[in-house]
């Protein structure tokens, strides 16, 4: 097929692994948004520093006409209404050409559905069919141009089970080999002697800019920079978002003494960071802000548990 050709925006498929009616008229949210934050760097006054912040992918929104096939909603309803075990489902947006030739797909991962719309029903003689919608979450959106190899080892097809090792587009798992192009350094010290560190911080005023106790006090990424030089480090002043891309990576697995749990404003861009000090999520907090000096000091307090879902749980490479 030419460059040039036209595609039919209505010649589509949708696979999803065990649901049989699968045949939807509409999809919607094939989309990918990376935000993107401004550091505004010093003697540099003609324009701001841009870095890359974290891919967001919308949820899919597919809609099919009513059958008698209830199918799309038990998945639902067994998904979200009943005490289960999460089922992640991998699927596949595919489009066709006039022949119903496959040219291109889209396969998404880590999917679950997240709401259901039933049909709006009215009494009248209208000719309006009656459909449902179904919103999928998923974790990454990968486009597949070859479609003589849809069981590939970069992703998984429909029907394969999981593996821990695959590494999705989107999600925060990495192999071994892209944490070493990600040249996150490794540390002196012990996650634990880190956590303990930052323990002995609490009641230390928050000072914004500060970055010892001996200056007056410290704010949320001085004082995580206090802690980890305590143990024979070497790092210069870093804001919450340079800690975030220099020395931390993604957290795998269950949450650990000594995790940094990251926060972003409206707009995406990491403006706070906290120590995790256990596994129920209690963490050392610098409270405070650009008001906070040493005249008008904030607090580093102990925030109790439980740990919010919100926010970027990554893990220091000690």
């Amino acid at each position: 097929m030419s460059d040039d050709s036209k595609l039919r925006a209505y010649l589509f498929t949708v696979e999803i692994d065990g649901i049989e009616t699968a045949r939807f008229q509409k999809c919607e949210g094939l989309e990918a948004e990376t935000y993107v934050y401004e550091v505004e760097e010093g003697g540099l006054n003609h324009t701001t520093r841009k870095f890359r912040g974290r891919t967001r992918f919308p949820n899919l929104i597919l809609e099919k006409g009513i059958t008698e096939n209830d199918s799309l909603f038990n998945w639902f309803k067994e998904t979200c209404l009943e005490n289960k075990k999460l089922e992640r489902k991998n699927g596949s947006v595919v489009l066709k050409d006039t022949e119903g030739n496959e040219v291109k797909r889209w396969n998404f991962f880590r999917a679950f559905p997240c709401r259901w719309i039933g049909p709006k029903l009215v009494t009248n003689l209208g000719s309006d069919f009656a459909v449902e919608r179904i919103e999928i979450a998923h974790e990454g959106i990968e486009v597949d141009n070859d479609s003589e190899s849809q069981e590939n080892d970069n992703w998984f097809h429909i029907g394969k089970n999981m593996s821990e090792e695959t590494n999705f587009i989107g999600t925060e798992e990495s192999s071994a080999d892209e944490l070493e192009d990600n040249n996150i350094p490794q540390l002196n010290g012990s996650a634990d002697q880190f956590a303990t560190n930052m323990e002995d911080l609490v009641g230390t005023p928050y000072v914004w800019g500060g970055n010892t106790p001996e200056n007056g006090g410290m704010d949320c990424s001085g004082s995580i920079i206090y802690g980890l030089n305590k143990m024979g480090n070497d790092i210069l002043d870093q804001s919450a978002s340079d800690l975030y891309n220099n020395y931390t990576e993604p957290a795998t697995g269950n949450v650990q003494r000594g995790d940094l749990r990251f926060l972003r404003d409206s707009d995406g861009n990491i403006t706070h960071v906290q120590t995790i000090t256990d596994v129920n999520g209690t963490r050392v907090n610098a409270s405070g802000g650009p008001e906070n000096s040493i005249e008008n000091p904030g607090i580093i307090e102990l925030l109790d548990p439980p740990l919010p879902t919100s926010g970027d749980i990554r893990r220091l490479h000690f």
